[in-house]
């Protein structure tokens, strides 16, 4: 019986990844410093028909980082304000600064609980035109005290590079939207890196060769091969599909304080100074966590164009940077043997053997992110953090954070304070057809005291 229950659950789990359930209370577990706050990336074309390079550089900058203050208006609600200024500085070989750019924005937010988030992001993009140089570039991020909140060195990149005969720009790395916009390019603004949890990897490139003739062809190398404790599967060197157009162009469209998007157009790449656009697909079966180096060259010349990236698990959970614990806690989900063997070994072990036995699990095999483990692991991570008290410090061992972890959030919630001071919160599952009346003792610890059938 217990088996069956454990094993109905991870049913559940599967089905829950590809729902769409709310749950109204706050997420205390998004206020957490998951590191890095302030990410940009660029993507740079000719303009002025070829005589000089347009550089766009996007940013995203979670609400946390930002210094917000509360303006005190009579009767006005609670509204915050932040004047963050972005600066973008182009320095040459000689290491002088031949290009600044500034933007300072408003960003306005009437709700508190969003100011100290650190997965909710401002968007926003400068434009700088330049001539055909290498640079060294640096982004900084100001508040309205000219106190830095953030810096960040980009990589070298030359600007020559698009007039030699090479002819190719750097990519634009990118995901695909949904099915039915085929044309929209969305970016991935991760310091010039791809995010592991999503759709296939884009890498787009603009190429000034003349001869539309020309074959590209493609490779990715996966440089952490055999050194991570994962057996990712995706091999050292990968082939990838390149393909040419020549009779579209990219159009940056920018969206005040939304997520900035690029679009293919049809029409004359030519009228924007350049000749034509190279696709790189690399599928999400090969695109496992870490360090990558993509190869392109073409079937004319005996220039290899190389770009490193990595390919970052940018929300992974918590609990699976503490192997042991993440081990432990998967006892609600695992028999007696399952779970003697999987708490075996060193971390590395321990790590590998969650990520073999989630594998099995896995409702989308022909990815390597397994959106089954990834949904059961976020909701430790809220367990523990929404419902430790001052009684009970794991809040991922309660009776609430267990039935949160097997079942999802519920479809609906009540929570009564009586007058003695202790609670009862009732939690509602339409589609389990149950209801989880919870309790609270005299020593305030909230537990499990009834289930009933609706």
């Amino acid at each position: 019986m217990k088996n069956t229950i454990k094993y109905g659950s991870i049913f559940l789990l599967i089905l829950y990844v590809f729902s769409f359930v709310s749950y109204a209370q706050v997420d205390k577990s998004s206020y957490y410093n998951r590191g890095k706050k302030f990410y940009f990336n660029y993507f740079y074309e000719p303009a002025d028909y070829g005589d000089s390079i347009r550089v766009i550089t996007i940013y995203k900058i979670a609400f946390d980082l930002l210094k917000f203050t509360k303006i005190e208006e009579p009767g006005l609600d609670d509204v915050y304000i932040a004047y963050p200024e972005f600066e973008v500085n182009f320095k040459d070989e000689e290491g002088i600064i031949r290009k600044r750019d500034k933007k300072k924005d408003t960003i306005v937010v009437n709700d508190y609980k969003l100011i100290n988030r650190v997965d909710v992001f401002y968007y926003g993009s400068v434009v700088s035109k330049l001539s055909f140089k290498e640079y060294t570039s640096y982004v900084y991020l100001w508040d309205e005290d000219l106190v830095k909140l953030g810096e960040k060195k980009l990589p070298k990149f030359d600007l020559t590079r698009f007039k030699t005969s090479v002819g190719v720009s750097s990519p634009l790395i990118c995901y695909a939207g949904n099915n039915s916009d085929t044309s929209s390019i969305y970016p991935y603004i991760l310091d010039r890196n791809a995010a592991f949890s999503s759709k296939d990897v884009l890498f787009y490139f603009l190429t000034n060769n003349l001869d539309h003739g020309i074959d590209y062809q493609a490779s990715i190398e996966f440089l952490d091969a055999g050194r991570t404790s994962i057996d990712w599967e995706n091999g050292s060197r990968i082939s990838v599909l390149a393909e040419s157009f020549y009779d579209k162009a990219v159009k940056f469209i920018n969206k005040s304080h939304e997520r900035p998007i690029f679009k293919l157009i049809n029409g004359n790449p030519q009228e924007r100074g350049y000749e034509g656009i190279i696709k790189i697909i690399f599928t999400a079966d090969k695109t496992a966590p870490g360090n990558y180096k993509l190869r392109l060259w073409d079937n004319k010349s005996d220039d290899t164009l190389e770009f490193d990236f990595r390919i970052i698990w940018e929300n992974i959970p918590f609990t699976l940077r503490m192997p042991k614990y993440a081990a432990d806690i998967m006892y609600y989900v695992l028999n007696d043997d399952e779970y003697d063997e999987i708490k075996s070994g060193s971390d590395r072990e321990i790590l590998h053997n969650i990520f073999e036995w989630w594998r099995k699990q896995d409702p989308t095999r022909f990815t390597l992110y397994n959106e089954a483990m990834a949904e059961f692991f976020r909701r430790v991570d809220y367990a523990f953090f929404n419902f430790k008290t001052i009684y009970e410090k794991d809040g991922a061992k309660t009776d609430r954070g267990k039935i949160y972890i097997l079942n999802g959030p519920p479809d609906d919630k009540k929570r009564n304070m009586h007058k003695s001071g202790r609670i009862t919160e009732v939690w509602i599952y339409y589609n389990l057809k149950k209801e989880y009346i919870f309790e609270s003792d005299i020593d305030n610890i909230i537990y499990l005291k009834e289930v009933k059938d609706i």
